[in-house]
């Protein structure tokens, strides 16, 4: 069911295969990503003004954003993500639970991470769980190039064995 006049939608599956990012922008603005296809299947419910719900799959391939390595690919395996609307378009993001992977132009894996989390695009705030995780060297140059200036990792990974909580309040503490 998609109501054009209202905008409401309940699709019970939603079905993109290798959808152009640059296309996709001129309608919905992501700041920073350039290029890529999107790729998803997912079971989609959105009133206006109110929420937004996906569950499912998705995949970045081909990815053009500044802190990832070139043609990276993104994909969130498992994903059950609820988005309530506030005016002037922020939101607060509810994830009861991702599997997220990340992998270099030639796939090979450079993150994988697991857990649940909320954020508020308003007030800042976000709250993390991440099950066990990890991130290698080349995703790490890439994160923190403008921090390490010419210093180069040349190995290595990061990675929390355990679960992992990670969270910033409204007053940016």
């Amino acid at each position: 069911d998609w109501n054009l006049r209202t905008g409401e939608a309940n699709l019970k599956r939603l079905r993109v295969d290798k959808l152009d990012l640059a296309v996709l922008q001129k309608s919905v603005p992501m700041s920073g990503l350039n290029a890529g296809q999107l790729s998803a299947n997912l079971e989609l419910l959105h009133q206006p003004g109110k929420f937004t719900s996906a569950k499912g799959k998705l995949t970045l391939d081909g990815i053009q954003y500044p802190s990832l390595p070139a043609g990276s690919s993104l994909a969130a395996k498992e994903l059950d993500l609820n988005l309530v609307w506030r005016e002037g378009g922020q939101f607060k993001t509810v994830v009861s639970k991702f599997d997220l992977q990340v992998v270099d132009a030639g796939q090979k894996p450079l993150a994988h991470w697991t857990g649940s989390g909320k954020g508020d695009s308003f007030t800042g705030m976000f709250k993390l769980d991440l099950g066990p995780s990890e991130m290698s060297h080349p995703l790490l140059q890439s994160l923190l190039t403008n921090k390490l200036e010419a210093a180069k990792i040349i190995s290595g990974k990061i990675s929390n064995p355990k679960a992992l909580k990670i969270s910033r309040d409204a007053k940016d503490e």
